[in-house]
């Protein structure tokens, strides 16, 4: 058997293997909207009327970040995600046993953990919303009144991702400085990144603003990268 046409076969599985992963993504997108609509409504439904102070009115939407606040909050979050989870992780894995989908569970549900912490620090984070000029109205991300949700957790996710990847499962398999270090730096990198009042008390530019922002998050990536690169060619 020659190498190209072992090549061949290998690619053939990964492309047949993506194919399935990107197939269960969606599926799974679908599913935990069912779920959310079709199961999880009637049953706060039920509970809130068995329970002396209601905590849901039945007619917003569970999916909504405003629907619930708190211990609900988080609760609902899990609930809502879970079918997700499954459908987009454990049932690949359960087909491949490839380590690639090991690797996608832990990304999804760490990114889902730091959504939820996020969207707890309301006080801090503002979502984007429509401000007029005029008799025009223009969807502001960025405000004085604190940071940019959208921007902010898209950078969580962009971290979490070459975290987990060049740092915790290859140091899993291969350990090296190189994943420690991406670990440590990664790490620092997160927390900052969903406190950014911790460090922006220190920068000499203001991370409420897009500027700011934008000089923080390409520092950020391109650090992250240069680790990368020395994890892959260690």
């Amino acid at each position: 058997m020659t190498k190209p046409y072992l090549s061949s076969i290998f690619f053939g599985d990964i492309v047949y293997e993506l194919i399935v992963s990107v197939f269960s993504i969606f599926i799974g997108f679908f599913i935990s909207i069912i779920w959310s609509y079709y199961v999880l409504r009637p049953y706060y439904v039920y509970l809130s009327s068995k329970m002396d102070e209601p905590f849901y009115d039945g007619v917003s939407m569970v999916t909504s970040a405003e629907t619930f606040r708190g211990k609900y909050f988080l609760f609902n979050g899990l609930l809502i995600f879970a079918p997700f989870v499954f459908v987009a992780s454990v049932v690949p894995d359960l087909l491949f046993h490839n380590i690639f989908y090991y690797m996608s569970s832990v990304i999804f549900c760490s990114i889902i953990l730091v959504g939820f912490i996020i969207d707890l620090r309301e006080d801090i984070f503002v979502h984007p919303r429509f401000v007029k000029h005029g008799e025009i109205s223009i969807l502001e991300h960025f405000s004085p009144d604190g940071y940019c949700y959208t921007a902010y957790y898209m950078l969580c996710m962009i971290i979490i991702v070459m975290l987990v990847i060049f740092g915790v499962f290859y140091y899993l398999f291969i350990p090296n400085t190189d994943s420690i270090i991406m670990i440590i730096i990664g790490f620092i990198s997160l927390v900052f990144t969903v406190f950014p009042d911790l460090i922006d008390k220190v920068t000499p530019f203001d991370m409420k603003t897009s500027t700011g922002f934008i000089i923080y998050a390409i520092f950020i990536i391109i650090l992250l990268f240069i680790i990368s690169l020395n994890v892959l060619v260690m």
